[in-house]
């Protein structure tokens, strides 16, 4: 007769780690479906990045060759908005400035070429979409993969690893089940949603900014230092503004004496050498030229441009970007709110609020450089202050409630993050 095996019951630190892997498993399967659940928006700015990540040579045969995967892979109605062409039933009146621009750079290739700078200055996305591309054809056979499905993989990708470090944020002061459906229910939400639909280096930026944060508040220790500025670096080629939040994560980290000035000052000056190459590559035309390409006027031939912003000019721009910033001013005003809250209650020294003034500077001269009201471009600021609004409110909670409910695992104890 066979003897049954007996299985030791789990211990409590055993159970804890299998529960937090079914949450963490859960979080992530849940994201992914709803990455796959939105459909990419075949955004204009889809072509230059896909056109970057095929091989270099004759500009006209890669407009060629890439207009041909646009028509393989692309619906016909959204086809027709890419060439400039308004389809049966769109009325979408937003779309109507630029589509003289959307013609000429269809139907010329020297127009188009001289697109591509733009979007050169950002070379991490298309080498991914380049890279992803060769792998799996390299597995699976030639051509398994188009250029345009690989740059919408990707977008899908970094948003799902976007939440999975929101998620970890949120674990630094809510317990990993509340934190789990918090991160859920936040990416859930439209403006962060479609994040997952465009392919632009976006969500990669956005998820390289969260990461970096998230590292720089795990731990103070060298390590951790080391790895949220190898981050930041590494988020220069994926937007060259995050430039400034490099410099300003050496200049937290300074001040709280995780790295020495010298230290500082070289990982500053490697950071400037980074962006200075990778805008020499991409034969960047400067801010000035793109200011006037963003705002003022869609130039097909950028490089003919000789522009000359004077003060008025940039004054009445900037201006006429405050309606359409509301977003932006309404998350300045929670993170200054926050800031507040948290020196009043733990002091100056507290890490989170020193993170906070890094981000609320990090937005504000962000838009300075570039008032655009794409808010896309910022959700990982957005969400790195709705979550601190979460961890004040957090604590607010936890000096009201009875001892009892955070025994239950509500909220961890307080000084978690501090």
């Amino acid at each position: 007769m066979t003897q049954a095996v007996r299985v030791p019951p789990l211990t409590n630190s055993k159970k804890n780690l299998q529960r937090r892997r079914w949450v963490a498993g859960a979080l992530v399967l849940a994201l992914t479906l709803l990455a796959l659940a939105m459909p990419p928006a075949y955004n204009w700015d889809m072509l230059p990045y896909v056109a970057l990540s095929l091989p270099s040579g004759d500009d006209q045969a890669r407009h060629k060759e890439l207009w041909r995967l646009v028509e393989l892979d692309v619906p016909e109605s959204k086809q027709a908005l890419l060439r400039g062409q308004i389809a049966e039933g769109n009325s979408d009146a937003r779309q109507a400035d630029t589509l003289a621009y959307r013609r000429e750079t269809a139907s010329n290739a020297q127009a188009f070429t001289e697109q591509l700078p733009f979007y050169a200055v950002k070379p991490m996305y298309p080498m991914a979409i380049a890279g992803l591309t060769g792998l799996v054809d390299g597995a699976l056979g030639a051509n398994t993969l188009s250029p345009i499905s690989a740059s919408i993989t990707i977008s899908k990708f970094a948003w799902v690893a976007f939440g999975v470090s929101f998620f970890t944020l949120l674990c630094m002061r809510l317990g990993q089940a509340t934190a789990a459906v918090a991160a859920l229910a936040i990416m859930t939400l439209p403006a962060v949603h479609t994040l997952s639909s465009y392919s632009t280096p976006d969500a990669l930026s956005a998820t390289l900014i969260m990461l970096a944060f998230v590292l720089a508040l795990r731990d103070p220790s060298r390590t951790w230092t080391v790895g949220a500025l190898g981050v930041a670096l590494l988020g220069v080629a994926a937007r060259p503004d995050n430039l400034m939040l490099l410099g300003l994560l050496l200049v937290w980290f300074h001040y709280n004496g995780r790295v020495r000035l010298v230290t500082a000052v070289l990982v500053g000056l490697i950071g400037f050498a980074w962006y200075v190459l990778i805008a020499k590559i991409s034969g960047n035309y400067g801010w000035s030229v793109l200011m006037h390409h963003s705002f003022i006027d869609y130039a097909e031939y950028p490089s003919k441009l000789t522009p000359t912003l004077s003060s008025d000019t940039l004054v009445a721009l900037y201006l006429s970007k405050l309606g359409s910033s509301m977003l932006f001013f309404q998350c300045v005003g929670v993170c200054v709110l926050c800031v507040l809250l948290r020196w009043y209650r733990r002091g100056a020294r507290d890490q989170l609020l020193q993170a906070l003034l890094v981000m609320l500077g990090f937005m504000l001269a962000h838009w300075l450089v570039f008032p655009d009201q794409k808010d896309r471009l910022l959700v990982a600021p957005y969400l790195f202050v709705l979550a601190s609004l979460l961890f004040v409110i957090a604590d607010l909670w936890a000096d009201t409630v009875s001892p009892a409910l955070q025994a239950r695992g509500l909220f961890k104890r307080r000084g978690e993050v501090s």
